[in-house]
Order: C-alpha cells, then structure tokens, then sequence
C-alpha cells in the first residue's frame, strides 16, 4: 500500500508530489538496535521512504528525488534530478549534480557541478542556453562548477553531501557567469566561501 504525504502528513491526492510511504507485509520492521531510526522511518503503519514522488489517475507511482536533495530556493521546491536530466542531455556532459547551498536571500541557491566529456572542452554559454530553453526561470542553476570527476560512493553515486560541503567551505570554487575551458582551470569570476552568510 502507498500514500503520498504532504509536509503535515496529511494525504495528497493523484499528481501532487510529496514523500513516498509504504506500509504492508514486506516491509521492515525496524532497524537492529536503533529505535529511534525506526521511529524517524516507521509511523503509525507506516515507512517514510525519504523519497519525492506522485501517482497518476491509473495508480502508477513517479520517483522524483530524494527529500534530503530538494533545495527551496524562494519558496520554491526544486528537485535536483530533474535538473540533472536537463543537463546531461547536452552533449559535452558526461554527469552532472545540482546540490544548494545557503543564500541569505533566498534560503537557498542552486548549484550545478559538471562533469565534462573527456575528449573537447565544455562550452558552458551553450549548456547554460541549453538550460535555459528547457527550464524554468526559478530552476536555472546560478552557480556553475567544473570537475574532472565527481565524487562518489561505493554504489556509484554521486556524494552529495561531500559537494555542499565543497562549495561551502570554498574548495570548490563556484561562478555566476559563464565558464571557459573543460578542466575547470578557468571558472571565471569565483564566488568566496559561503560558511558566513
């Protein structure tokens, strides 16, 4: 059984996005030797997936993303794979991570992290017009960084957290304009670390 949750638990019907939870047989029935893990995942019935998603009219259930990923950026919620998906489909892309970071204005800031194709330079103005004819306004990335590699974890994932911390600390520097070069040697004008706004 599934049920899409809003921020109050309260139940949201088909096509309105909110956190996956599932109840029934095969579901755990806690984690060993950590009760208060199992009462953040499992209430009242039911396990909170940590996850982002909706269920069309024929019952079909969409993953969006993971809560913990979702950057509110002026009130607005901006799910980082559907960014991902934008950018990667261009072609001098090979991977790519949206992460956001603290903005004084608006509670958060998005930030895209580009992993370049290995043969050829990246032409940023062409991904960052890219972006812009399949995204909103308010889902646009305002900082761009450019990585040899993103980090990732032993399932091949990309480490999230490492590049929030990254970028907030100012190991990796971030720009608002457009970035020239592949390597990211050249990130045009760098923002300061962002740990004190």
């Amino acid at each position: 059984e599934i049920r899409i949750l809003g921020e109050q638990g309260e139940i949201l019907p088909d096509g309105e996005r909110g956190e996956i939870c599932i109840r029934g047989g095969g579901v755990m029935a806690g984690y060993i030797d950590d009760p208060a893990g199992t009462d953040q995942v499992l209430r009242e019935g039911w396990m909170h997936t940590g996850d982002i998603g909706w269920v069309d009219p024929a019952g079909r259930l969409y993953v969006v993303d993971r809560i913990k990923d979702m950057i509110i950026r002026g009130g607005n919620n901006i799910y980082p794979a559907e960014v991902e998906a934008v950018l990667v489909e261009f072609h001098g892309v090979a991977s790519a991570a949206v992460v956001g970071r603290e903005h004084p204005i608006h509670g958060e800031e998005i930030v895209a992290v580009i992993e370049p194709v290995e043969s050829g330079e990246l032409d940023m103005q062409a991904l960052q017009d890219h972006a812009a004819r399949q995204l909103a306004r308010n889902r646009l990335p305002r900082e761009w960084a450019i990585v040899e590699a993103l980090p990732l974890g032993p399932s091949r994932k990309v480490l999230k957290r490492e590049l929030r911390e990254q970028i907030r600390s100012g190991a990796l520097p971030t720009s608002t304009r457009s970035l020239s070069g592949g390597s990211g040697r050249d990130p045009g004008q760098q923002n300061p670390p962002h740990d004190k706004e």
